[in-house]
């Protein structure tokens, strides 16, 4: 029982600090697309909610 807490625990923190990655380079690159040709005056809009990304199963 103890081992299957541990695992579940695992997995709930690797996924939710590979997500939160994933949402911070969306968000460098959402800006960075949006300004890029624009000059220095460009004002960097809120990005979009990142997509989520898909559980890759072997």
């Amino acid at each position: 029982m103890k081992v299957n807490i541990i695992l579940i625990l695992c997995f709930f923190t690797i996924t939710s600090f590979a997500q939160s990655k994933f949402a911070d380079g969306f968000s460098r690159g959402y800006k960075k697309g949006y300004c890029y040709g624009q000059g220095v005056n460009c004002i960097e809009p809120i990005s979009p909610i990142p997509p989520i990304q898909e559980l890759v199963r072997a």
